[in-house]
C-alpha cells in the first residue's frame, strides 16, 4: 500500500476546495488580536490557586478512611486471643512414645552403626509397616 500516494491525492482534493471557496479572514480579526494581547499583557499575572480547604481536608480524609476500613477489618482478629490447638490424651501418649524411641535409636547412630540416611530409612518402613 503506497502511503505517498493517499496523501498525494487528499493534498490534491484539499487544495482544489481552497481554491473553488478560498477562506478569508475578517477585517477585525488583525485588531482584535491586537487588542487580547494588550489586554493579558496588562493584566497582573494571577497567583496560580493554591489547595483550597476542601482540597486538604480530601488529603487526609481519604488516608484517613483507608486506615479505618484496613483497622476494622483486623479488629476481630486482634481481639479474639489466639488459642493453641489442645493435644488429646492419646495424642500426647504418642509424641512422648516417639521420643523415647528416637532417645533409644541416639546410641546406634553415635557408634556408627546407623548413618542419618539409614535412620530416615528405617524410620519410614516402621510408618509404612504400621
Amino acid at each position: 500500500m503506497n502511503h505517498s500516494n493517499k496523501t498525494e491525492r487528499l493534498d490534491e482534493a484539499i487544495d482544489s476546495l481552497l481554491k473553488s471557496k478560498p477562506l478569508q479572514a475578517p477585517d477585525t480579526l488583525g485588531a482584535r488580536i491586537m487588542a487580547t494581547v494588550e489586554h493579558e499583557a496588562a493584566a497582573p499575572a494571577e497567583p496560580a490557586p493554591g489547595p483550597t480547604r476542601r482540597g486538604k481536608l480530601w488529603s487526609f480524609a481519604l488516608p484517613l478512611a483507608a486506615a479505618l476500613t484496613l483497622a476494622a477489618f483486623l479488629w476481630p482478629s486482634l481481639q479474639s486471643p489466639q488459642t493453641t490447638p489442645s493435644l488429646s490424651f492419646e495424642q500426647t501418649q504418642e509424641i512422648i512414645e516417639l521420643e523415647e524411641s528416637l532417645r533409644a535409636l541416639v546410641p546406634l547412630q553415635e557408634a556408627g552403626d546407623f548413618s542419618i540416611n539409614g535412620l530416615l530409612v528405617t524410620l519410614e518402613t516402621a510408618t509404612y509397616a504400621l
